[in-house]
């Protein structure tokens, strides 16, 4: 049911992309998202499911904020032999092997743990449930050429 629920919000989230223009974020907008990434902290209660061992546990995101593992730099790091990934737009779009990203397959990322090929991303990346409004200003925090 819980994992029903996060794809729900994903494809309700990814038609609001469509529907959107983000090539100019606000402000604001930007402060949000920049607030969620480092704090895990959005306008409603943002969520976070992560896999321990073998149960899935869900924690409030202030646990598990984006900068913990990517770093506030967004530049990703090592830890514990695990490798958080740079976030940087420039890097997630331009010269991947892997697929490049689109702003609607940040979303699915971050919501379902699905990279652009389809492929899952590893069990240590948390996969983030949040309201509409806070994905958006996220996503446009992410995708700011702000480096």
């Amino acid at each position: 049911m819980h994992f029903y629920r996060i794809k729900t919000l994903s494809l309700l989230t990814l038609s609001a992309f469509s529907a959107s223009t983000l090539s100019v974020a606000d402000p604001l907008q930007l402060q949000r998202g920049q607030q969620l990434y480092q704090e895990g902290m959005g306008t409603a209660q943002v969520m976070a499911t992560m896999t321990v061992g073998e149960q899935i546990v869900e924690v409030p995101a202030e646990a598990l904020p984006c900068a913990g593992c990517h770093g506030a730099d967004r530049l990703g790091r090592s830890e514990d032999g695990v490798t958080a990934p740079d976030l940087r737009w420039s890097v997630l779009t331009e010269g991947r092997t892997a697929g490049a990203y689109t702003r609607a397959a940040l979303v699915r990322a971050i919501s379902t743990g699905v990279d652009p090929q389809g492929k899952e991303l590893g069990v240590s990346m948390p996969r983030y449930r949040m309201s509409q409004q806070d994905m958006l200003d996220l996503v446009a925090y992410l995708t700011s050429t702000t480096e």
